[in-house]
């Protein structure tokens, strides 16, 4: 079993805290088990939550089990059920624990998720067009594990940040992932990063017209309406947007993770509440 450490980050941004990732899980094998000791003072979903994931999908163990906050979200376990998503909350009503949506249980997915954005809706109290139109991007990340990555369950979690106004949100899975998804649904071969790039020009891999582009209207609406953070990542490559660059640094140019491998998708992004109101429709025509 391989120790891995998650080191403390100097800033907050979603791509300081994909940093810690990368540098935790460098040089691992996707297929070895894994005991995960967080150094990291602060902690966020997307420092969080990927490791969850591994844990159960792969294999592993936590060695932070007197941590007050982790046991408040319930890492590494989760939880399954609307039952049990309602204990935890009524135990700590300041934490929204992780929920895992398995695939076979598809109704029960869907009231877990509905009562986790009901949650999330509750907690940061929007007014206006946002209250209606904030969870469109997480039921479109939860819609990609359901409908591409063939996973046995995926993983989500968030948490609101009052001081910043903002809340983050992370979904992952440890599914086929996007080369993958592309190979056996339309037979085109891609590296990580064209096949990253592809997601996020909206190239579904389904025949349908008009699917696919639930992660690129999503996306939009984060970084450019809501001057947000967002990050993609699947096998050794990933994508880093935020308010300076919301296309990323080169127009959805992802970048190569050298020494790094996730077989699925990592997700993750940070609303702010909106200071005005914008027209949240112009992102997803």
């Amino acid at each position: 079993m391989k120790t891995v450490l998650v080191k403390n980050i100097k800033r907050d941004s979603l791509a300081s805290q994909f940093y810690s990732i990368y540098e935790a899980l460098r040089d691992v094998d996707f297929k070895d088990s894994i005991s995960v000791n967080f150094e990291a003072k602060w902690l966020y979903p997307l420092m969080i939550l990927p490791f969850c994931a591994y844990i159960q999908c792969i294999g592993g163990e936590n060695k932070n089990e007197n941590n007050s906050y982790l046991n408040a979200i319930n890492f590494p376990d989760g939880v399954s059920s609307v039952s049990e998503f309602q204990k935890k909350v009524q135990r700590n009503k300041n934490f929204i624990p992780i929920s895992v949506l398995k695939s076979t249980e598809e109704k029960n997915r869907g009231m877990l998720v509905d009562q986790l954005t009901d949650l999330i809706i509750k907690i940061i109290n929007p007014t206006g067009e946002f209250s209606n139109n904030l969870t469109i991007p997480i039921f479109e990340m939860v819609d990609n594990i359901s409908e591409h990555s063939k996973a046995n369950k995926g993983f989500i979690f968030a948490q609101y940040y009052p001081q910043g106004s903002y809340i983050d949100v992370c979904v992952v899975d440890c599914g086929r992932g996007f080369v993958n998804t592309y190979k056996e649904e339309k037979g085109i071969v891609f590296t990580d990063e064209e096949a990253l790039a592809k997601v996020l020009q909206g190239f579904s891999a389904k025949k349908e017209k008009g699917r696919g582009e639930g992660i690129c209207n999503s996306r939009r609406m984060i970084c450019e309406g809501l001057l947000g953070e967002f990050i993609l990542a699947s096998g050794s490559s990933v994508f880093v947007a935020n308010k300076e660059y919301p296309m990323g640094k080169v127009e959805f140019q992802p970048i190569h993770l050298p020494n790094f491998y996730w077989q699925g998708t990592i997700v993750a992004f940070r609303m702010p509440k909106p200071k005005k109101e914008f027209n949240f429709s112009e992102f997803f025509k």
